[in-house]
């Protein structure tokens, strides 16, 4: 199944937009309380609490929905869901946006630092910010779990960017998904961090950890769409330094794309400076810099006429290198550029369509 979404522009001003909302003492220029979902001015938000029920925020245009500074020492620094809940940030019409800022949930067993969703709870999030967030311990900003459901989108983000968001002893920076469908178009991971203190089975996954521990053989596995989205800057203490990828049975599925919309840069979109250190001392190739497969099947599907580069020549070669095992699929007619040392990918490689560059890195 194939899913395309159209790129707003505004994205590549969101870090000078996200700036303007902060101050030396925080969230700044937003303080009124919200009152209702339906927001026609700017507002700051409390911490959501649902089970079982259904809420869906509309912002209007030129408007911010904030949540903001909330510290919890339990899941979900400012969204918690359980039971089937279903959860949406839309804007009305074009330019209403959401931004999750400096939430933390404390202690290392204690997950999502801005959102916590679980019992296949699910997220529509469209036109969001999520910066500075910290969870004690998996999903920096989100934390989502189901039970891979046919046909539920458990996590839906759209138009959106993640800056800053860190699993302090945990994995997935920025997102934590488990046994879920999840759908990513037109976002930007820019400097998120998946850090261990105490194992050598957490710190994986800098922006997203996607993973399947479903043992019964006769259960699908989850599968993830990332579509015209950026990786930059992110780094894993473990493995996957941009994206960790495993599952217990059937491989977990990946479709990476960049569709006929994407027109950023000439069509050229670059994921760079990502790293893993695989529990060492700096950067390993061994553990992913860009991304890390164990069971696990990814495509990379490149329209006609776009480039993805994964990696810059003058980087060194374990900076946005790929590791591990699965199998990975390159199709559509578009080029794949692939600028790192990849030689611990021990995986199957298939070419189905277009081409694929392996270009030298700094050794």
């Amino acid at each position: 199944m194939r899913i395309i979404f159209l790129r707003k522009e505004y994205l590549s001003l969101l870090p000078s937009m996200i700036a303007s909302l902060f101050s030396a003492n925080g969230v700044a220029a937003v303080t009124d309380s919200c009152q209702g979902y339906d927001v026609k001015a700017s507002c700051q938000a409390s911490r959501q609490s649902l089970s079982g029920i259904t809420q869906d925020w509309s912002i209007a245009d030129g408007q911010w929905l904030v949540f903001s500074d909330m510290t919890n020492n339990a899941s979900g620094g400012a969204v918690f869901l359980q039971q089937g809940a279903e959860f949406s940030l839309l804007p009305e019409n074009e330019t209403g946006m959401t931004l999750f800022a400096n939430n933390t949930v404390t202690g290392e067993y204690n997950n999502g630092g801005a959102i916590f969703a679980k019992e296949n709870s699910t997220l529509n999030l469209t036109d969001v910010i999520f910066s500075g967030n910290v969870a004690g311990g998996y999903g920096g900003a989100i934390y989502s779990s189901g039970t891979n459901d046919t046909g539920a989108v458990d996590l839906r983000v759209t138009n959106a960017m993640f800056r800053n968001n860190i699993a302090n002893d945990g994995k997935g920076g920025a997102i934590y998904t488990i046994n879920n469908d999840v759908y990513l178009s037109d976002v930007i991971f820019d400097n998120n961090q998946a850090y261990t203190s105490t194992s050598y089975s957490d710190g994986d996954g800098g922006a997203i950890d996607v993973t399947d521990n479903n043992s019964d053989s006769k259960h699908p596995s989850g599968y993830t769409i990332v579509n015209n989205t950026a990786f930059t800057n992110n780094t894993a203490e473990g493995y996957g330094g941009a994206i960790y990828t495993n599952s217990v049975t059937a491989p977990y599925l990946i479709d990476i794309s960049v569709d006929d919309s994407y027109s950023q840069n000439g069509g050229v979109l670059v994921d760079e400076n990502n790293s893993a250190a695989g529990y060492g001392d700096g950067p390993s190739s061994a553990a992913g810099g860009f991304m890390y497969l164990g069971l696990s099947e990814v495509t990379f599907d490149i329209a006609d006429g776009k480039t993805l580069v994964i990696g810059n020549t003058e980087n060194d070669g374990a900076v946005d290198s790929i590791a591990g095992t699965g199998l990975i699929t390159k199709t559509g007619s578009g080029d794949l550029v692939l600028n790192a040392d990849n030689n611990d990918f021990t995986g199957e490689m298939q070419i189905e369509n277009g081409e694929v560059t392996l270009a030298a890195a700094t050794p």
